[in-house]
């Protein structure tokens, strides 16, 4: 499909719209961009540290744009997860489902999902972090642990 077929039909408005908010977003990713640049090696390391992940993973999901991961918390809530909850308590987990979906090629079908409440049953055919996403799942699905009792 070209742009030229995507945009036929279309009310010039819309598409000037479309174009003026694509514009908006590349100028907000070069400015995040810049600021990283900014900071220096060593404060941009403690920052990647202080976030618990490297810094090339820190400046690959900068790099990708300020919205570039968007669709995983909304991912984790159409599957009846806690977005906050696994970000407080799983960390690492969060991150790097935040880095898999800025690398995703499927944005327009998950996007297509949500909007139409079908992510819980596609999300397996196209989502990158489709395994942690279940582990997630079954990990919440699990009864409390009961409690030990001191002796």
């Amino acid at each position: 499909m070209t742009a030229s077929s995507t945009l036929a039909g279309r009310d010039p408005a819309s598409v000037f719209t479309a174009i003026g908010q694509w514009w908006k977003d590349k100028i907000a990713a070069q400015r995040e961009s810049e600021m990283f640049v900014a900071l220096g090696h060593d404060q941009f390391d403690r920052m990647a540290h202080d976030l618990g992940m490297t810094a090339d993973d820190l400046q690959e999901i900068a790099m990708s744009g300020p919205h570039a991961s968007d669709e995983a918390p909304q991912m984790m809530e159409a599957l009846g997860l806690d977005p906050e909850a696994i970000q407080q308590d799983q960390r690492a987990v969060y991150l790097d489902v935040l880095r898999n979906c800025s690398h995703c090629d499927a944005k327009r079908r998950c996007d297509h999902d949500l909007t139409s409440g079908q992510a819980a049953a596609h999300f397996e055919e196209y989502c990158l972090n489709a395994y942690t996403l279940n582990a997630l799942r079954a990990i919440a699905a699990m009864p409390p642990r009961p409690a030990v009792k001191a002796s």
